[in-house]
């Protein structure tokens, strides 16, 4: 297939936040230096490639291309979901040197993947399900996973009334 070894040339953000809390419980179960190091080296990724600082989110994916690592299209709500409940949030702030990024996540995972009804948020889309083409212009599908994780997005973002009206869905 000629499409074959793209896949090899690609980097998952969200499965690499998901290596964080490995990393991260085994260093606290061992203290093996060798944990302390993977965190070093995923904290570089995410910083250097994985936030894209004047959209306001984590990229979904990157590809391997032309020699650089770039960012690919699209929309993932878990990947701004996961940042905010996996990587420590005072954390994920010193690293951006951003004292509102979990806050701006948060809104921009409202903005792009909320279902609402009314002015009501309902619940969270996997993507952003208005602009994503693949959704063939489609209402919103809430996630209970996607809402569920943002119930407590929303809490350590501070926005008590998100989390009020998400614990009802």
């Amino acid at each position: 297939h000629p499409d074959k070894r793209r896949w090899f040339d690609m980097i998952s953000v969200e499965a690499n936040i998901s290596w964080w809390v490995v990393f991260r419980a085994l260093l606290d179960a061992t203290g093996n230096k060798q944990y302390a190091d993977g965190l070093k080296r995923l904290k570089s990724f995410f910083v250097e490639r994985a936030y894209d600082a004047t959209a306001g989110i984590f990229h979904n994916r990157l590809q391997f291309r032309d020699g650089k690592w770039q960012a690919l299209e699209g929309f993932s709500s878990q990947c701004q979901l996961w940042a905010i409940l996996a990587i420590d949030g005072a954390g994920i702030k010193e690293w951006y040197h951003d004292s509102r990024l979990v806050e701006n996540l948060w809104q921009n995972t409202k903005k792009y993947a909320g279902g609402f009804k009314g002015k009501t948020l309902a619940g969270i889309d996997f993507t952003d399900w208005r602009n994503n083409p693949d959704t063939n212009g489609r209402d919103p599908l809430v996630s209970f996973e996607r809402t569920a994780a943002a119930v407590l997005a929303a809490r350590i973002a501070g926005d008590i009334d998100a989390e009020r009206v998400l614990r009802k869905v």
